[in-house]
């Protein structure tokens, strides 16, 4: 089986974070505070979104996309022992390129 998204919807996978601490070595929770964003990699996407007309708008992320959004962004979802996010493509802040050139979804 497989997570399949509809309408404008992702699947991600959110990168595992290293624990972190204090100067006093106090270990501060996973997920941070609210404006730090949380880096992922989309599984799959879904076609698009239907406007009230019935045309497709396509979506522009695609799968192996590196993207960064909230951490309270979407819903967590966990599926054959792995945990996911479902996002729409909204819900996505920023892309993450290997260079400063490299061409950003439109």
């Amino acid at each position: 089986m497989t997570i399949v998204p509809a309408a404008d919807y992702l699947v991600v996978r959110t990168a595992r974070r290293l624990e972190q601490k204090t100067k006093g070595g106090i270990v501060l929770p996973e997920g941070g505070s609210q404006e730090e964003l949380v880096r992922g990699e989309v599984l799959m996407a879904g076609p698009g979104r239907t406007t009230e007309d019935g045309k497709l708008v396509p979506i522009t992320v695609k799968a192996g996309d590196e993207i960064l959004f909230q951490p309270y962004a979407g819903a967590e979802c966990d599926f054959e022992g792995e945990r996911y996010r479902l996002l729409q493509e909204s819900e996505v802040r920023a892309f993450v390129c290997k260079t400063a050139k490299e061409k950003v979804p439109a």
